[in-house]
């Protein structure tokens, strides 16, 4: 008897597949490229930092997908993994604030939805906000549950005093994009970049050493947070954004990372962690001064 194919298992296997694709997608958006080989390198890269980290960007990113199944989602931006993101982002944050047990997983769930949610709107009403719903939904998290008991943050590890400047903290930079502090996921985050964008990778590693150099050497941060890539996460992030085929793009990347380290700087004095914001105010400040002068052109 020939045998008949099994149509059924093969449909189950192509809808898992793009689902895969989707989500990787969304984690790659993460440094803006919705390149799913970029995802793979990302998610690998946070599980051998970090695994409650890997699992908690898979967890964040299927229901940001779930989520904007039900809030009826934008067809071009969810091919393009633009819903998943910043809830990966919220899932790796809460990981690392947070101690861990049963409530925090809940919590998880239900923060990646309003990040999605914040998503949402803004991708409705065409505004680019690049990672401001992980921001947002981060700090109100920080701030609410553990004021209200039902959360505890963790106490915060001294930084290893440092001695001498790290060469590899360039790296590091891009590491801490999704708060990964060792050298192999910093190697990872660049090669996921360098897969979609060698031009953007490079640019980003140029913006690292740029900022960490300003902060450090004439802003008077310190050297084990230069070590350590606090000091240029979100100027790779600037780079990576500003860097592509228009005209005169260097200009925009190097006002953006400029405005991002002295937004970065102010916030010293604030109590807010500053996670991804400098690199998404300076984006959005940034757009805004590079349409303003296309529209005089």
């Amino acid at each position: 008897m020939a045998l008949i194919p099994n149509h059924n298992l093969q449909e189950k296997y192509t809808a898992l597949l793009n689902v895969t694709k989707l989500l990787l997608r969304s984690m790659g958006q993460i440094m803006l490229q919705g390149n799913a080989i970029t995802g793979c390198l990302f998610l690998l890269a946070v599980s051998i930092g970090s695994l409650p980290m890997g699992v908690a960007m898979v967890v964040a990113t299927l229901t940001a997908y779930t989520t904007a199944h039900l809030i009826g989602f934008d067809k071009n931006a969810f091919q393009e993994g633009m819903f998943g993101f910043s809830a990966a982002l919220v899932g790796v944050s809460l990981v690392l604030f947070f101690k861990p047990g049963a409530v925090l997983w809940v919590v998880l769930v239900m923060a990646a939805a309003v990040a999605t949610i914040l998503q949402h709107i803004f991708i409705r009403l065409h505004i680019p906000v690049f990672t401001l719903p992980f921001v947002w939904v981060a700090w109100g998290c920080i701030y609410l549950f553990p004021a209200v008991k039902l959360l505890t943050l963790k106490v915060s590890e001294a930084m290893p005093i440092a001695q001498e400047i790290d060469i590899a903290f360039p790296l590091r930079g891009y590491g801490q994009v999704i708060f990964q502090d060792k050298l192999i996921p910093g190697v990872f985050f660049l090669l996921g970049v360098m897969v979609a964008s060698p031009w953007a990778a490079l640019m980003g590693v140029m913006a690292a050493i740029f900022s960490g150099w300003v902060s450090y050497g004439l802003l008077g941060a310190s050297l084990s947070s230069l070590n350590m890539g606090l000091l240029s996460y979100n100027a790779v992030l600037c780079a990576i954004a500003f860097t592509d085929t228009s005209n005169k793009w260097f200009l925009w990347v190097f006002l953006s990372v400029i405005l991002c380290i002295g937004i970065e700087w102010l916030m010293r004095f604030t109590i807010l962690p500053p996670l991804t914001f400098p690199f998404v105010l300076a984006s959005i400040l940034t757009t805004l001064i590079k349409n303003k002068r296309k529209n005089k052109n």
